[in-house]
């Protein structure tokens, strides 16, 4: 039998491995800035991935998960609305549910603000700041990786 210890195979079911691969993906988008709703639909699914709910019970586990580990996001979208309007919307339809959009900080008028309600012809909107979410996503995997910063 051959040994393999030390070889960076892809070993899902260690935390670590999971949580590089994770990363790597979102690197891999980051050069193409035109893919960054790929990379939020990413963080999306990844977070199941994470939260690993037992069968009928995902959207229960994504919901704590979030509240658990990103809690203003919770406070300033709540959880169920970015489970529904965003998660949902962006794993199973490759879109928002309006009346959220995507922004980025630059757009934003407080750029470290999850979130920003706004109008636009007539109609209310919520812009979600990607970078946000991303980078604080970023953060939270170097947390389970061991590396906080």
């Amino acid at each position: 039998m051959r040994d393999l210890s030390g070889t960076p195979l892809f070993n899902l079911a260690d935390p670590k491995s999971k949580c590089r691969l994770m990363r790597e993906a979102l690197d891999a988008l980051d050069s193409n800035p035109d893919l960054a709703f790929v990379s939020l639909h990413l963080v999306s699914a990844f977070i199941d991935g994470l939260a690993a709910g037992n069968t009928g019970k995902t959207k229960a586990s994504y919901l704590l998960y979030l509240q658990e580990h990103f809690p203003q996001l919770c406070q300033e979208l709540g959880a169920e609305i970015f489970y529904t309007h965003v998660r949902s919307k962006a794993v199973h339809e490759f879109a928002l549910r309006p009346p959220l959009a995507l922004s980025r900080s630059t757009g934003m008028q407080d750029k470290n603000a999850y979130c920003e309600t706004v109008s636009m012809d007539g109609a209310e909107w919520t812009l979600v700041n990607l970078e946000r979410v991303l980078a604080d996503f970023r953060t939270h995997l170097g947390s389970i990786e061991g590396d906080p910063s």
